[in-house]
């Protein structure tokens, strides 16, 4: 009896997310911690004992590391992390490919996983690349150095006969007034 295996693109997600998030935390308890050592080169170890000597940014690239990883393993709040780890991984991918080229393999894998994670979760993404989205108390448009663009203002200012035909709405599409309107005695009812 053959035996299939199904693997779902959840099973992939799932996999991956793990596999990000545990190297997360790992890697940033290594940032605190120094649990391990791991040497890149002559420059880039040079440049690691300058940034270690600043004082606060191991602790935050550590601190946002388990932060991250924590989010992605509990599977909570899982889009923001992906929006924190980006410039992290960006980070990351460019100290490789300019200070520790032998390294880059793993930077590019976790560089992989989160372009492919950020694809599995894009719908809660769209809306940030969303052009010209006014806010709850609506949109300004600067057009010519005003507030409103000319033909805009203009058509305001005029009365509604005034309007030439183009703004003015068809019969078909205006909305009959309140005596034209069924009663609700009058509606049938479904």
């Amino acid at each position: 009896m053959a035996v299939t295996l199904v693997i779902r693109m959840a099973h992939v997600v799932f996999l991956i997310r793990m596999l990000v998030g545990a190297t997360l935390v790992l890697f940033g308890l290594n940032d605190l911690m120094e649990l391990f050592e791991v040497d890149y080169g002559s420059k880039a170890n040079a440049f690691l004992q300058d940034m270690e000597g600043s004082g606060y940014l191991q602790e935050v690239r550590g601190g946002l590391l388990i932060l991250c990883g924590i989010m992605f393993v509990i599977a909570r709040w899982v889009p923001l992390a992906l929006i924190l780890f980006a410039p992290i991984i960006l980070n990351i991918l460019v100290f490789h490919a300019f200070l520790a080229p032998t390294k880059i393999a793993a930077a590019a894998a976790l560089g992989v996983a989160q372009v492919f994670l950020a694809y599995c979760y894009w719908p809660y993404f769209r809306s940030v690349f969303v052009m010209n989205t006014p806010s709850r108390y609506g949109t300004v448009r600067r057009r010519g150095g005003g507030g409103m663009s000319r033909p805009a203002a203009a058509s305001a200012q005029r009365p509604p006969a005034q309007r030439p035909p183009s703004a003015q709405r068809p019969p078909s599409a205006q909305r009959p007034s309140s005596a034209q309107r069924p009663s609700s005695a009058q509606r049938p009812t479904p």
